[in-house]
């Protein structure tokens, strides 16, 4: 593995580094942010793993990881998630799984940033463990009717597609019987239900009542979407790849020049050496997760296997993340828990909503203990504790 980076990375870096100082240095309104979307997809930076043949760029992952990090630490108006989910849920499935059909419809629309796709996986019966779906979409002339419902649809507030998960066969073990279909929200008999999340926020129930979907919307195979899935999901879980690390960066620099300058009467805002020795661990843990990061791109590009990677880094980084969020909350003390607008807020009120999202991380599909069963069961091959 080389671990330096090539010129053409560097430049890109830098050059990414220019244009958000160069955009981001005056007042932020929905006018400039809408701005910087559109000479952000100008450049076809929206579309760096998009082949070109496609409208893209076809940059490999380390340039897209370096995209990620860079516009996450200039703090650039672009929902990095969202362009994170689309390529890792659904254009890399496409590219190697999909249609020319497909491909020639959907990819050039991600290239210029019009097509955002969420995931409809899960159930009320079927979290983690996705084999037991009861959703069911049954062939019907030349298209699928689909009823059954979808929980936790984050995305389908403001997307468009959803990349739904439903059982095709019931006559053969759950994993053979499951496709993947992209839907349209704005199809008859789509019902979306806003429900309030341990976190504040609306998280989408979607419930789907003889919701006809053309048989072209089949993405790959019939009763192959278990195996697609199942070769994704290192994609997914690090969907936001790079662009975690660049938070982290900005907050610890954030931190650090607050630690330096920031005065309560009497003492500094934490005991010192305990600031000192705990900014010195998360300065260690942000080096090794952007390690993790940029290797397992370089694995991607070169066409290794992910599954090892991929699972030790998402326990890596969700972990890493909460003592991160717990050791600036507590530096910055009540100021750091005070909300945006109010002008004691340390940060700017940042870690009062990322502390909170942060612990959340551990209940949530694909937090540490789920990713720690599938480490222990595929990677080390160990037998099942029960």
């Amino acid at each position: 593995m080389d671990l330096a980076f090539s010129q053409e990375q560097m430049d890109f870096r830098e050059e990414i580094a220019r244009f958000c100082n160069e955009k981001l240095s005056g007042a932020r309104t929905a006018e400039t942010a809408a701005e910087f979307r559109r000479e952000i997809a100008e450049k076809g930076w929206t579309g760096l793993s998009v082949p070109v043949e496609y409208g893209g760029l076809g940059k490999g992952a380390v340039h897209r990881v370096i995209f990620m990090e860079e516009m996450a630490y200039h703090q650039a108006p672009l929902a990095l998630y969202d362009y994170g989910v689309t390529w890792s849920l659904l254009g890399n499935m496409l590219v190697k799984h999909g249609t020319e059909e497909q491909r020639r419809k959907y990819l050039p629309m991600m290239a210029r940033a019009e097509f955002f796709c969420g995931q409809g996986y899960s159930e009320p019966e079927a979290g983690n463990d996705l084999t037991c779906i009861q959703t069911r979409a049954v062939r019907d002339g030349d298209g699928y009717v689909v009823n059954g419902q979808k929980m936790w649809v984050h995305e389908a507030r403001y997307y468009r597609y959803t990349l739904l998960m439903a059982r095709t066969r019931s006559d053969v073990p759950p994993e053979n019987g499951m496709s993947l279909f992209v839907l349209d929200n704005g199809t008859a008999g789509v019902s979306i239900v806003p429900q309030l999340a341990m976190n504040g926020q609306l998280t989408p129930q979607v419930f789907l009542d003889n919701v006809r979907i053309p048989a072209e919307n089949l993405v790959g195979q019939e009763n192959q979407g278990w195996r697609y899935y199942l070769e994704n999901k290192p994609f997914y879980w690090n969907k936001e790849q790079g662009a975690e690390t660049g938070t982290m960066r900005r907050l610890f620099d954030q931190v650090v020049r607050y630690s330096k300058t920031h005065q309560t009467p009497g003492r500094t805002p934490y005991p010192g050496e305990l600031t000192r020795q705990k900014m010195a661990r998360a300065a260690a843990e942000i080096r090794a997760l952007r390690h993790l990061m940029y290797r397992m791109a370089w694995m991607e590009d070169v066409g290794q296997d992910l599954l090892d990677i991929s699972a030790k880094a998402r326990v890596f980084h969700v972990e890493a993340w909460i003592r991160f969020t717990d050791m600036i909350t507590q530096i910055l003390g009540r100021y750091g828990q005070i909300e945006p607008g109010d002008e004691y807020a340390a940060l700017g009120g940042t870690m009062s909503r990322l502390y909170p999202a942060a612990a959340l991380q551990l209940l949530q599909r694909a937090g540490p203990s789920y990713i720690k069963s599938i480490i222990a069961r595929d990677v080390l091959g160990m037998p099942p504790a029960w």
